[in-house]
């Protein structure tokens, strides 16, 4: 902790105040630990080499299990540990399934047979060298076990063993007895439900080849979007694919009826729980809701691929603007939700030929002004002073990817966010709304976080700043749709706006929360339908 700055380490408490406090600790702990290393790139990364069936090296790469991306290495010589699996695999003679724990005892080095697909040739056996090491192999673990409960010890003896060495051969380089490794063992396999030590690492050599995928992070995945609408809308939600005339390629939602009048909606972090149910609605209004997925969200791409576009927000926003023209839509009744409320705002002064009208759904300022003192308040006044760090930032939403992964531990994190608010829990329950009775909202969530979680960071980022000077240079009409207990924003940090002949309105459903579509939807569609008229 040296090294970092006091506020920093306050801010990371509020940051994950809203974690069970075990967890909450447990995470800050991780966090510090990973960024004494060097952060992400020393803890979180895969250092992998490829090798043809006589050792020869022909590739490299770090893969990253935050990013999904992929640094490929032609020489191997760029990196030590890329140059050590090279030199162990041309010196050695390694066969398809060695596995070797290195002097240095935290990290294995693993070879194991690839055949790569080609659609113009013959697939040839490769080996793929792996370079795991004791953090890596960790993150595994929890990623692939959701809730597990391990200890240190635990975890550092499972690693062990599975490198290769005895019980005794641990004992004696950690300074303990033989009889405490074997009562570490013993609990771990149970928590794992192993039979014993055999079994346990059956399990977890089973588990670590989800490193094969990793290492080919460079590969664009499809189809995370259109697995998620299977998974979490289909009787909702259709998704189509647009090219776009610049040659961009737009992913969007398309709910309602067909023949509708055509509404379009800038979405937020949370934005499929308002559209789970919202089909009947829609149908209702005669409306035609169109939800274009901004870069960041739902992605099969590399985080390295989104970094290189450098403004996601504006390329969103941008994107957009091509769209509406594209489809002959503009100028459009602009529907801005949640944290998307703001970029709404942003898109209405920047391309102000594609909207009609404003409406702002439940927008969510992100508690910039620090009004109350409950866990949302705590929570976003320490991302706000740590956005201002980037790799600490980045490694924040790391934390939260992995314990969002957990249904349990997604609704402990969205219960202290939403607390007070009985209208948005009876959603987030699925107890309102359209989203599933039994399970809930949280493991629509939980998919959704780990693939926006580029985009999620962005949009907090942005909203954090200033955006009051922004609303009051919008010469478009404006209307706030907002429930009387939203909990993340209160009607009173906007209702001044709205001041006579501003043209802005302020419409409140009183007892409805910040799922407003869900708890309250034929205030919502209504008034919209009224706009779109």
């Amino acid at each position: 902790m040296g090294n970092m700055d006091r506020d920093i380490l306050e801010d990371l408490k509020a940051a994950f105040s809203l974690l069970p406090e075990e967890q909450a600790r447990e995470a800050e702990a991780e966090l510090l630990a990973t960024h004494a290393r060097g952060g992400v790139s020393q803890g979180i990364q895969l250092k992998w080499s490829e090798h043809d069936a006589r050792g020869s090296f022909l590739r490299g790469g770090a893969s990253d299990l935050l990013d999904h991306s992929t640094r490929l290495v032609a020489n191997s010589q760029e990196d030590p540990d890329i140059a050590r699996l090279a030199r162990h695999a041309r010196e050695q003679g390694v066969r398809p399934g060695t596995l070797e724990l290195l002097p240095e005892q935290d990290r294995f080095l693993w070879f194991l047979p690839y055949s790569p697909s080609s659609a113009t040739r013959r697939p040839a056996l490769k080996l793929r060298g792996l370079m795991v090491t004791e953090p890596l192999f960790q993150e595994v673990l929890y990623l692939l076990n959701p809730g597990l409960e391990l200890t240190r010890a635990e975890l550092r003896v499972i690693f062990q063993v599975t490198a290769g060495l005895t019980p005794r051969e641990a004992a004696k380089r950690d300074g303990v007895s033989f009889e405490t490794k074997r009562a570490h063992i013993k609990t771990a396999s149970a928590k794992l439900h192993c039979g014993g030590q055999k079994d346990l690492v059956r399990k977890v050599l089973g588990q670590l080849m989800h490193l094969i995928s990793v290492s080919e992070g460079e590969a664009v995945h499809a189809g995370v979007a259109e697995a998620f609408v299977a998974r979490h809308l289909s009787e909702d939600v259709k998704l189509t694919a647009r090219r776009l005339p610049g040659g961009r390629l737009l992913r969007v939602f398309e709910c309602g009826p067909e023949n509708g009048r055509p509404v379009v909606m800038l979405h937020g972090m949370m934005f499929p729980i308002s559209l789970a149910g919202i089909a009947r609605h829609l149908e209702t209004a005669g409306l035609r809701l169109l939800v274009p997925i901004r870069p960041g969200f739902l992605e099969s791409r590399p985080a390295a691929a989104l970094a290189g576009e450098r403004d996601l927000i504006g390329q969103g926003l941008a994107d957009l603007a091509a769209y509406l023209k594209q489809a002959n839509l503009a100028p459009a009744v602009v529907v801005g939700h949640s944290l998307g409320a703001v970029l709404a705002v942003r898109f209405a002064n920047s391309h102000p030929e594609a909207v009609s009208q404003l409406a702002l759904l439940s927008i969510n300022l992100t508690r910039s002004r620090q009004s109350g003192d409950g866990y949302a308040s705590k929570f976003y006044g320490g991302l706000k002073r740590l956005s201002g760090n980037p790799e600490i930032f980045r490694l924040v939403n790391w934390q939260f990817q992995k314990y969002y992964a957990d249904r349990e531990t997604a609704r402990t994190i969205l219960s202290r966010l939403f607390a007070g608010s009985e209208p948005d829990m009876a959603v987030l329950d699925g107890a309102r709304g359209g989203v599933g009775r039994g399970t809930g909202a949280y493991p629509m969530f939980s998919d959704l976080y780990r693939s926006s979680i580029f985009g999620i960071a962005e949009d907090f980022d942005y909203v954090m700043n200033s955006w009051e000077n922004e609303i009051r240079r919008i010469e478009k009409p404006i209307t706030f749709l907002h429930g009387g207990r939203d909990p993340l924003t209160s009607v009173e940090e906007f209702r001044h706006l709205a001041a006579p002949g501003s043209g802005t309105r302020v419409l409140v459903s009183p007892e409805a929360g910040h799922f407003l579509t869900a708890s309250d939807p034929e205030f919502v569609w209504s008034a919209v339908r009224e706009m779109v008229r």
